[in-house]
């Protein structure tokens, strides 16, 4: 009777396992067929680095997606447009700021 609840589990355990492992490779090939960094081949490498004047178009670019329209979504029974949201926001000039910490 133990060796057979033992027996159980391991099948469990390895089934698990094989689970975590086909997860792991996904979210490797994700990562590989990703386009972190223009100009890196290896798209596991992240770049950090300070901001620059050249940085602004796709730094309004992310605060458009990732604030504003997440907050469009977030709150879909509220009406607006994206000009009309990004004003209740708040707009930030990223030139400007940058120019300001230059």
């Amino acid at each position: 009777c133990m060796v057979s609840v033992l027996g159980g589990f391991l099948i469990l355990l390895a089934e698990t396992w094989l689970h975590v492992c086909a997860a792991i490779q996904h979210l490797r090939e994700r990562a590989s067929t990703a386009r972190l960094c223009p100009g890196i081949k290896d798209a596991g490498i992240f770049v950090v680095s300070a901001a620059t004047m050249g940085d602004v178009h796709q730094l309004t670019g992310l605060f458009m997606k990732d604030y504003v329209e997440c907050h469009r979504r977030l709150h879909a029974n509220v009406r607006g447009t994206a000009a009309e949201w990004l004003t209740a926001l708040g707009e930030i000039d990223f030139e400007a700021v940058l120019h300001e910490v230059s």
